[in-house]
């Protein structure tokens, strides 16, 4: 059975927690060059978007947010990288 996760679903306190334990270890990897405000954002930016590509058939929803994260931010960091490179 196909579950959808509606953006009102994705405001549950479970979810927001995740959502902060991930931006927390992130923000903590990026050497603190970002605002953990700003870090939150981006990642709860990222789930909000890729929301209508959940497949509970798949696995978990917050299986689906951790991987979605993890998968965004590294190419967030890895574009970052591209800009400090070009600046040096």
């Amino acid at each position: 059975m196909l579950m959808t996760i509606t953006k009102e679903d994705l405001i549950d306190e479970n979810n927001i927690t995740l959502i902060r334990k991930a931006a927390w270890s992130w923000y903590k990897s990026l050497y603190m060059t970002h605002e953990y405000e700003d870090v939150f954002q981006m990642c709860f930016m990222f789930v909000l978007e890729a929301l209508d590509r959940y497949n509970s058939d798949r696995g978990a929803f917050s299986t689906f947010m951790y991987t979605v994260i993890k998968n965004e931010m590294m190419k967030y960091i890895d574009k970052q990288k591209g800009i400090y490179e070009l600046v040096d």
